[in-house]
């Protein structure tokens, strides 16, 4: 088997059998140079092509329909096969962030799609290469397997693989051979099962406290608040009742609409669908949510994945504005009882939370009370890490620490900018991004990134040159990534508009590489409307380009970050008149998610101003 790395490849690998190929960034890795975080990716995108060799190249699926049988299995078996090999990483811990919650994301739009969709025509297939197919595919298949035993859901794959080895399958050769291979009773993973992969969407778990028990109900959950479809999908429900001292584990299958359960034993919290096993949100009652938020202050909720779980759901209950007694305050005062929190991974999620209500704060012109709430959040857990890493600290905190400092950097931290810049200046002035330069850096690869935002933000036009300079000068394609993530994070009208113009001139910039110009200049509220204003401008060299690509897909998102009813408008005419093949449903999903957020924004205000300091 040879891995081949390609300097210009539009996809990020391909798993050809016996020969898989890569971008140049999805494959080599620099000890000194790559972050962190960098080095994972990279382990599971070769996992990932590794594992086709079984589930696409071996059994391959039988129509595009059953896409997610190739797509879905291989970013499942990625973060088996990273977990064994890397344990240290947590890496199941980062599947809730980096596949699960993803796929809660894009499946609560009315505009997602079935993990199986009928596909009849090929411009339909480039659409399905989404977090559909790939992400929810591998949280229903990591529910399925915690729900049967990974022992039974293994030997059902087994006989799978064996039985159409060198043949296609479909979704119910699956559910029937894992039946078969786990000596399970027939028809019982394909009940199971079927509307999970039929019907688009998911449940939401609302749990009601009641004398002697809870209440359970479920009902398709909309990210926008509209009113879903009426499915009812047999719901795998782990929960875990405290009682001061300790904690017990119970398991039940929701099949109905709704459901009364017996629990006589007194708890000081209760929690479902405990290590986010099931693929589903919970709405948790008044009275329980409450017991939550003290459990987490009492610090009694041991499992970081749970405490992760809590804040994310309620924040998509918060977006949906589907319970008046649940608004951005009620999110916002949940943070205050993370001000302990020392995982990576819950800050992770807590930080890509906040940046939902920062586009609103940007959208509404709360952008400087904003930075300043966001400095005080950041300062203690930035003083607990610090600046330097510590000798036999796990690697999560290697991880947290690259995004708290630099990004309360960012916000405008004083000692932070100045340390920055100093790292900055020292890590230009002596070369150290160059091949020629053997000691230790002043700027760890961890940082550089964020670190570089930040000489662009507070130098301008100097820092903007020398991060050309490193470009130009520098051979290893990861570094050129993060400076053409960073170049366009400035303030200034000019350097935001000479960065635009770098996405499109492909003797700088690799044509594969184009977007990561754009993606980096839409974190200000001035960066993504100059940048709307670039992509509508040269959209039609744009499609003359990348007619075909999976490009068209990725410029279209950039649009989800409005959150004002008019650039809803803007955006929809703009594509009613202007051809976008391959990206129709991206196009749709991103209006659908620029209404939810102005709806969002005119609901809330009036609480994300008087939480940050705006009122």
């Amino acid at each position: 088997l040879d891995l081949i790395a390609i300097p210009d490849f539009s996809s990020g690998a391909m798993e050809n059998w016996g020969c898989v190929t890569y971008r140049t960034v999805c494959l080599l890795v620099d000890e000194k140079n790559t972050a962190l975080k960098n080095k994972q990716y990279v382990a599971i995108v070769v996992a990932h092509e590794l594992a086709h060799q079984w589930f696409g190249n071996l059994v391959t699926m039988e129509w595009w329909t059953e896409l997610w049988l190739n797509e879905g299995f291989a970013s499942w078996v990625e973060y088996l096969a990273v977990d064994k090999l890397f344990p240290e990483w947590k890496v199941w811990q980062s599947f809730v962030n980096d596949a699960h919650n993803p796929a809660l994301g894009l499946d609560g739009l009315l505009t997602s799609h079935p993990i199986e969709v009928p596909v009849k025509h090929p411009s339909e297939i480039d659409e399905i290469f989404d977090a559909i197919s790939y992400l929810k595919g591998a949280a229903v298949i990591r529910m399925l397997a915690s729900h049967l035993g990974l022992e039974t859901f293994r030997k059902g794959l087994v006989a799978y693989l064996q039985k159409f080895a060198y043949k296609n399958a479909t979704t119910v050769d699956l559910w029937q051979m894992l039946e078969i291979g786990g000596k399970l009773p027939e028809g019982s993973v394909s009940s199971l099962m079927a509307n999970w992969t039929a019907k688009m969407g998911y449940p939401v778990l609302s749990v009601e406290a009641k004398e002697g028990g809870f209440s359970l109900g479920q009902q398709h959950f909309v990210s926008s608040g509209d009113k879903g479809h009426d499915t009812l999908w047999q719901v795998p429900v782990v929960y875990e009742l405290y009682d001061g001292k300790n904690r017990s584990a119970k398991k039940m299958l929701l099949k109905g609409a709704s459901e009364n359960m017996e629990e006589k034993g007194k708890y000081t919290c209760a929690l479902f669908n405990q290590g986010s096993q099931a693929y589903y949100r919970v709405k948790y009652g008044p009275k329980l949510r409450g017991l939550l938020f003290e459990g987490i202050k009492a610090g009694v909720i041991s499992d970081p994945v749970d405490r992760l779980a809590i804040q994310a759901d309620l924040m998509a209950i918060v977006k949906a504005g589907v319970d008046e007694s649940v608004t951005s305050k009620e999110y916002f005062d949940l943070i205050k009882a993370y001000k302990n929190e020392t995982e990576f991974i819950v800050w992770e999620s807590l930080l890509a939370n906040i940046q939902s209500l920062s586009v609103l704060a940007k959208a509404a012109g709360f952008q400087e009370a904003f930075s300043k709430y966001m400095v005080e959040l950041l300062q203690p857990i930035a003083e607990k890490l610090g600046w330097d890493s510590k000798e036999g600290e796990p690697a999560t905190d290697q991880m947290l620490r690259a995004q708290v400092i630099p990004l309360i950097g960012i916000h405008g931290h004083p000692p932070t900018v100045k340390k920055a810049l100093d790292a900055f200046t020292e890590f230009y002035d002596k070369k150290q991004y160059t091949e020629e330069f053997k000691g230790k850096s002043a700027l760890p690869a961890d940082f550089r990134s964020g670190v570089y935002r930040i000489a662009v933000k507070q130098n301008g036009e100097k820092a903007f040159e020398q991060l050309l300079m490193i470009y130009k000068t520098t051979t290893f394609q990861e570094e050129k990534v993060r400076i053409l993530r960073s170049i366009g994070a400035g303030n200034d009208d000019k350097l935001i508009e000479r960065t635009l113009a770098m996405s499109l001139d492909f003797k700088q910039v690799r044509k594969q590489d184009m977007m990561y110009p754009i993606f980096g200049t839409v974190g200000s509220e001035k960066g993504l409307r100059a940048t709307w204003a670039f992509l509508k401008k040269n959209w039609s060299f744009i499609l003359k380009e990348f007619k075909g690509t999976h490009m068209l897909v990725r410029l279209a998102s950039v649009t989800s970050r409005f959150a004002m009813e008019e650039d809803q408008k803007d955006v929809e005419e703009f594509f009613k008149s202007n051809e976008h093949p391959g990206a129709e449903r991206k196009v749709k999903q991103c209006l659908e998610s620029i209404g939810t957020n102005a709806r969002w924004l005119k609901r809330d205000r009036g609480a994300i101003a008087a939480a940050v300091g705006a009122a």
